[in-house]
């Protein structure tokens, strides 16, 4: 979770990227960061793909109700998503066995139900309320056709929302190479400097006896 905002915080002020501009895309294991970010920050958008209403839930259809008490509680999309207020786009298959898409219809109408009961009292201004849940019936947790079941329907979604993923005339952006270091890199880098720090020292100790003379006694 603390990734998930550190990537957020990185984004928006360090490389000053409006929220407006930051689509936040979650699936299945990966809806879980996803929903809980944009629960906690203001974003453009969220597109969960295969998602689930909790890890609990997922292992009580996989293993049965007793089975769900064996681990702990983590990623609670169902109450998350009461949070997040940005434009939010569901797809899940019909044919998933892994999570089945009743978690994406629940996901959905707990969205809307919620965002009908705020609209009674607030007004949540141009597309906050926006969401669509898409069910591809020959979709499954693994293959999927990218275009008919992903592209052309998120396409539409994007347009009904307005936005609008031509960068002509904007600026570039760009990441400095620190960040795609891998740990064995970073490792590999301080084992590094360790090395030619203990090179230097040596060779500054050695240096250092060759120029001092020897104590000579003359008779």
């Amino acid at each position: 979770m603390k990734d998930a905002e550190a990537v957020y915080d990185y984004l928006t002020n360090k490389l000053s990227i409006e929220h407006k501009n930051i689509l936040v895309c979650g699936r299945s294991i990966g809806s879980g960061p996803a929903t809980y970010l944009c629960s906690q920050r203001e974003v453009g958008a969220l597109i969960l793909v295969s998602g689930f209403t909790s890890i609990r839930a997922v292992v009580k259809d996989f293993a049965g109700s007793w089975a769900q008490y064996l681990i702990k509680q983590r990623f609670n999309n169902v109450e998350a998503i009461k949070k997040v207020k940005s434009p939010t786009f569901i797809v899940h298959g019909q044919r998933d066995r892994l999570i089945p898409f009743t978690h994406s219809e629940e996901l959905h109408s707990t969205l809307i139900l919620f965002v009908i009961c705020l609209l009674t009292s607030i007004s949540l201004g141009h597309c906050k309320a926006v969401s669509e849940l898409v069910l591809p019936k020959e979709m499954d947790h693994i293959e999927f056709d990218f275009f008919e079941d992903l592209t052309c329907h998120l396409k539409n979604f994007f347009q009904r929302c307005g936005i609008k993923l031509n960068r002509s005339g904007k600026r570039a952006i760009y990441f400095p190479r620190v960040l795609f270091r891998t740990p064995d890199m970073v490792l590999s880098s301080k084992k590094k400097c360790k090395i030619q720090q203990a090179e230097a020292h040596a060779k500054k100790v050695n240096s250092k006896s060759m120029v001092e003379p020897a104590g000579i006694s003359i008779q």
